[in-house]
């Protein structure tokens, strides 16, 4: 009896001793799993969206080779601001960017400040200008992430001076706002008057303050329409039976006399026809829509007084023509 309740004593103690083992492994095992959960905190406190977007640096250059990739949204990614309009950054669109004028050399430097906000300066090769860029970027719940990754420009401004603009052959006219990435873009008209003298807009980084060259100047089917119409409409002054045609640019004085039967007034060129085509118009800037230029024509005029005793003749100049284009179908010419 005393031998078999002793060894019932002994397997309950192993049993007990067991349990505490297992016990005290399992709450070190939780001790271990809080300290790493704690590890992990307080060496990445903040995930990123990626690997490469634990700095700001890495964020920038993760930005940059997405950007050289031709992948307009995971460039997007990195930027804490969207844009309004998606017609320039789906990656379609940026892709065949890319390959027309490639993102090359990108260089992040090491060791740049993690202080947020953080300013990050890279350069790489666009196309075939090299960029020194600057970037804006600061740390979010989910990491690292630059002010913008684009830039929203203005088109109010532009499109107001009567312009049918186009980007990369797209119409822009009916948008009062674009939003682009990084890149060469090129533009152009759909105006069959005007020609962009400055096609290439080059956009180095989202901070580098760019603005729209509108150097636009007359297409040479532009000149041809404009002159075309100053001959019809010279042909038309000289044809008007009246000692002040409106618009026509010349007049004869003696008609404020009253003595004139402007029945009789003839008016005629006193020289060869004017070469309208290689005259040097200025294009109107404000509007886009109107031209003017210096000319000289010498114009004839003979009358004959209203009792027909006297005759009349004398010469007159037309010192300066502008053209109103805003219909290029209907050019309004005005001598002066």
């Amino acid at each position: 009896m005393k031998t078999g309740l002793g060894t019932t004593r002994a397997e309950s103690e192993r049993r007990h001793r067991r349990t505490t083992a297992i016990v005290i492994v399992i709450i070190a095992l939780l001790i271990l799993a809080v300290l790493g959960g704690l590890a992990v905190f307080i060496f990445k406190p903040f995930p990123s969206s990626s690997d490469d977007g634990s700095t700001p640096a890495e964020a920038v250059r993760a930005y940059l080779t997405a950007l050289s990739q031709g992948d307009a949204t995971l460039a997007l990614s990195y930027s804490a601001q969207q844009p309004g309009d998606s017609t320039f950054t789906t990656n379609e669109f940026f892709s065949a960017l890319m390959q027309a004028n490639p993102m090359t050399d990108i260089n992040v430097p090491e060791r740049q400040t993690t202080a947020s906000p953080a300013v990050i300066t890279a350069t790489y090769t666009l196309g075939s200008s090299h960029v020194e860029a600057r970037f804006t970027v600061q740390r979010h719940e989910q990491g690292w992430l630059l002010d913008s990754g684009f830039v929203g420009m203005n088109l109010d401004d532009l499109i107001s001076r009567g312009i049918s603009v186009t980007l990369n052959d797209i119409d822009i006219t009916q948008m009062s706002k674009v939003y682009l990435l990084p890149g060469v873009y090129t533009f152009g008209t759909k105006d069959p008057m005007l020609v962009a003298t400055a096609p290439l807009f080059i956009l180095e980084y989202p901070e580098s303050n760019p603005w729209f060259a509108e150097n636009f100047s007359l297409s040479e089917e532009g000149i041809s329409r404009i002159a075309a119409a100053a001959e019809a409409r010279l042909t038309h002054c000289l044809s008007l039976h009246e000692l002040i045609p409106v618009g026509c640019g010349f007049a004869f004085s003696g008609g404020e006399h009253g003595t004139v039967n402007p029945d009789t007034a003839r008016w005629t060129l006193e020289d060869d026809a004017p070469d309208f085509v290689g005259l040097a118009y200025q294009l109107d800037t404000s509007v886009y829509t109107r031209v003017e230029a210096n000319i000289t024509i010498k114009i004839g005029f003979e009358g004959v007084s209203v009792d027909k005793s006297q005759m009349f003749s004398g010469t007159v100049e037309i010192i300066a023509m502008n053209a109103d284009f805003q219909d290029p179908d209907n050019i309004v010419v005005t001598f002066i």
